[in-house]
């Protein structure tokens, strides 16, 4: 009914606590103006995170918006404080009024150790997809480099175990694993379990039995079809794990279906 509040999804709730947060300025505005901005934005994760009894496992603050993989208790309280209280600041500091932020921010549970690894994989190549740097390490403004050094705001033991027990290899796999290309969407709904999708489609292609050395456009559209029939999957997803160009999906795959 108009005029009534509108209802609110509950979140899914992460088992081990552990989350991919995501917000973004209002109608995509830049609300990380300057250093000054980002440097009060670290400020604030470094209290939030004390003060909730959290741990910051990757971070990475961009123009319009920020992404965070947080292990709370409370995320509500953690993400509440940081995005008012920036929110204050950035009003006050730019003298305007209303939104900063696009609605909620999103949040999605990260249950197991090869989606965490993936979703900080993919916190730290958002610089790179959108052209800012060539490589994650020579961008200022995330938790790349304190993979490496071991110093700053974020927790990174409990992952770098993931990779290595022995510390300087973590960190060697770390960086190679950080430059696999994936192209996967961390941002979409209900994301962990279409993740495993994905991963499933990326083992049945590896493992499809093929008649020659490479796949002709017949073999790839039997791939597509016993993905489609198992995964729902995007066309731009299935295109990765296709690993075929667009044009060739849709110049000659597509149209033999």
């Amino acid at each position: 009914m108009k005029g009534e509040l509108e209802m609110r999804t509950p979140r899914e709730v992460s088992h081990t606590g552990i989350y991919h947060v995501m917000a973004r300025g209002n109608g995509k505005q830049e609300i990380f103006l300057d250093e000054v901005d980002n440097r009060y934005f670290l400020k604030l994760l470094i209290e939030a995170k004390n003060r909730h009894d959290s741990e910051i496992y990757a971070y990475c603050i961009m123009g319009n918006h920020y992404h965070l993989l947080v292990k709370s208790g409370n995320l509500s309280d953690f993400c509440k404080e940081i995005n008012q209280t920036y929110a204050h600041y950035y009003n006050a500091k730019n003298k305007t009024v209303g939104h900063v932020f696009q609605s909620r921010y999103k949040s999605f549970p990260v249950e197991n150790g090869e989606y965490l690894t993936c979703v900080l994989r993919y916190i730290h190549n958002n610089p790179v997809k959108a052209g800012m740097t060539e490589h994650p390490i020579d961008y200022f403004w995330s938790s790349y480099k304190e993979y490496l050094s071991g110093e700053g705001l974020t927790t990174t033991g409990p992952i770098l175990d993931l990779f290595d027990a022995k510390l300087s290899k973590a960190r060697e796999k770390f960086i190679s694993f950080s430059e696999t290309a994936d192209d996967f969407n961390y941002e979409a709904s209900k994301a962990q379990e279409h993740f495993l999708d994905y991963k499933r489609s990326v083992e049945l292609v590896k493992n499809w039995p093929l008649k020659d050395s490479k796949a002709d456009n017949e073999e790839i559209l039997e791939m597509k079809k016993a993905i489609c029939s198992q995964f729902c999957l995007s066309d731009r997803e299935i295109i990765d794990v296709l690993g075929i160009s667009n044009g060739r999906y849709y110049g000659k795959i597509v149209k033999m279906e």
